[in-house]
């Protein structure tokens, strides 16, 4: 299933809840038919309607496409099976997942978060209490920001055990810059 129109939706505007009503059989009918009238009976506002079909008007479906291929990302509908299950148990669970590399196959995961200006503490923590969790199988889950986000995948890949990073300025955005080379490793 081509799920590329649901990531043009969504870089036009249209939030998870709203992704959610469409079903991955009728996206692409979706996209080329969207209208503001269509987007009201989904429950859009209507100035957010008149904003994605004015956007939409102006979008560059070829450099969407291009900037999935060239980064090799791939979209995963929460109906896919590899969309984590327990992400899917979630209330609030994203109608899809922008990714590269590969989403673990079980559910033994671990999020670590903490401080951007973490102690020599939580790094002597850290050193101790990670390496045991990924021999024993655990997938490491954290952010992409300085401190113990990026410590808790160094550990972990110093250990050879599998790291996710979850962004929060979007899968096609390095952020911050200077973990360029650690985000690779990590896809590797």
């Amino acid at each position: 299933m081509n799920h590329v129109f649901f990531a043009l939706l969504h870089s036009l505007g249209l939030s998870h809840k709203k992704l959610a009503l469409i079903s991955p059989q009728q996206v692409e009918n979706f996209y080329h038919s969207v209208n503001i009238q269509k987007l009201l009976q989904i429950g859009v506002s209507e100035d957010i309607a008149l904003k994605i079909v004015d956007k939409k008007s102006t979008q560059n479906v070829e450099r969407v496409e291009r900037v999935l291929h060239e980064k090799n990302i791939r979209i995963v509908h929460r109906d896919d099976a590899e969309y984590p299950k327990l992400l899917v148990n979630i209330s609030d669970a994203p109608t899809i997942l922008y990714v590269r590399g590969k989403l673990p196959d079980h559910d033994a995961l671990i999020s670590v978060v903490g401080s951007r200006r973490h102690s020599s503490y939580a790094q002597s923590c850290l050193e101790k209490i990670l390496p045991d969790l990924i021999r024993s199988g655990y997938v490491i889950v954290s952010g992409g920001a300085y401190g113990i986000d990026s410590l808790a995948h160094e550990i972990t890949l110093k250990n050879k055990g599998q790291t996710l990073v979850v962004f929060g300025a979007g899968i096609d955005v390095t952020y911050p810059v200077t973990h360029a080379r650690l985000f690779e490793s990590v896809i590797a």
